[in-house]
This record gives structure tokens, sequence and C-alpha cells, in this order.
């Protein structure tokens, strides 16, 4: 539905693109918003074919992304009521903010205070516990008041595949399940502020909801470390798939597996 493989068709090394392609047609290209600090700036072009990527150097917790609004168009008809879907990363992460939560990928809006809520986000740090990753679904007030609906301890220091599937109408422990390298991580059990989808829960979005790589929508939740290549699909893909998928991105990131 949208995949960004965040080559050189996005910038030269080094240098800071102005938006991150969308593969995909129609396509949802996102803007890049930078930050600087001295000589350095996030988020900027890193690695050549066949692992480019989109580096965050700075320390975590940072305004930089690469966001765009998803409006009416193909993300929101085709995800607005979905009980099933994945979202496919590659992806390596050194640290992350110990403040707040940071973000590797979501659909975010803001409340009227402005604070962040996650439609559906990959997060880490904050108070999850070292090697911690949590997931939020279908966050509808401040994310900092809800749970997350799936969590598990897995090592993102080198370059992984992650797979992160929603299946709401599967039994209530395998309604979240993640995967790293195209194999199962099993989640956390009976951890405190974890709680599953409803059974055949639906994903409810809006026009003004932003789809975001490596923060938020207002920001301050970056990580440190290398976006590679983003893409969600409006289906649960099976294990088989899914393997497939991670033994083809493990070779390249930057062509379509």
């Amino acid at each position: 539905m949208v995949r960004y493989f965040i080559d050189a068709s996005d910038g030269a090394v080094g240098s800071v693109p102005t938006e991150v392609k969308d593969a995909e047609t129609p396509a949802l290209n996102l803007s890049v918003e930078a930050v600087s600090w001295g000589a350095d700036a996030d988020p900027q072009r890193e690695g050549v074919a066949p692992h480019g990527g989109l580096a965050w150097s700075l320390a975590p917790g940072s305004d930089a992304r690469a966001s765009a609004a998803i409006g009416s168009g193909k993300v929101f008809s085709r995800l607005n009521g979905k009980q099933a879907l994945t979202v496919e990363l590659v992806v390596r992460a050194q640290a992350f903010a110990s403040t707040t939560l940071s973000r590797l990928f979501g659909l975010h809006t803001l409340d009227g205070n402005g604070d962040k809520i996650d439609r559906l986000s990959l997060v880490a740090g904050g108070l999850l516990p070292s090697g911690g990753l949590g997931a939020y679904w279908n966050q509808q007030t401040a994310s900092y008041a809800g749970d997350l609906a799936g969590q598990w301890t897995v090592d993102l220091s080198t370059r992984q595949v992650v797979h992160l599937v929603v299946e709401t109408s599967a039994p209530q422990l395998e309604r979240v399940r993640l995967y790293v390298n195209g194999s199962h991580v099993p989640g956390e059990a009976g951890v405190a502020g974890l709680t599953p989808p409803s059974a055949n829960e639906q994903l409810s979005l809006q026009a003004n909801d932003e789809l975001v790589l490596g923060n938020a929508a207002s920001g301050g939740s970056s990580f440190q470390g290398v976006l590679y290549y983003a893409a969600v699909y409006d289906e649960a893909l099976d294990e088989p798939r899914i393997a497939a998928h991670a033994c083809a991105l493990l070779a390249s990131d930057d062509a379509p597996p």
C-alpha cells in the first residue's frame, strides 16, 4: 500500500532529503523536517545500495522526522475500519529517548492539548525496559494514558527486518504479533499496561492523522539509528510470506521483496 525504499533516489549520502518517496501509486511522499546541531543534521541519507537508509544521529528525542497527512487517500481508504494489517521495517537502532517513548513508525495525531495519539505505532525507550519494543493500536485519546497492545524484547542494535502484524480476528494472544528476520518473537505476558485489541476491533483513523517515520506527529520522539525501509500492507501477512520478505530484505532493502 505504501513502500519507502529510502535509497539514492531520495538524495546523496550525507544529504538531508526534502522528501522520502513512496514507490506505490498513488504515492504518499513524506516531507522531511530536519533538525541541525552544529555541523550535524537529522535525518540524513546514509549507506549505499543495497542498504541505503535514513539516519538519525543526534541524541534521541528531537523533532527530526519524515511525515505526511494521510487525508482521504489510500491509507485512510484502505486501513480505516481494517481488522488486519502488517507493518514491515528494516531498521538499526542504537539508542532511544529516556523521558518519552521513541517512535520508529506510526500513524499519529495530537489531541487538543498537543499530546500524542498513536493510532498504530512501534515504540521503544521511555519506561519500557532495555531491549523492549512496544506497539500501540487504535488509541483515540492521549497515548500516555492508554495501554500498549503488545510488548517484546528484541535486539535492534544491528540491521534487522521487523514485521508487526495486527489481526484482531485471531485468538487474543495472537492479535498483535512481532517477527524479526522472519522468526516469531514471543510477546511479553502479564505485563502491566498491556492490553491486546478487542476481538474483531477495527482501526479508526481520521483524515488529519499523519504517517510518520522515525518520530511522532509533533516530534520529540526520535530514536538514534537508521531506518532503511518501511512498508504497510492492508492485510496480515502469513508466516511463509513474512519469511520470504525477510530473506529478500536482508539481502537488499533497496528493491521490492
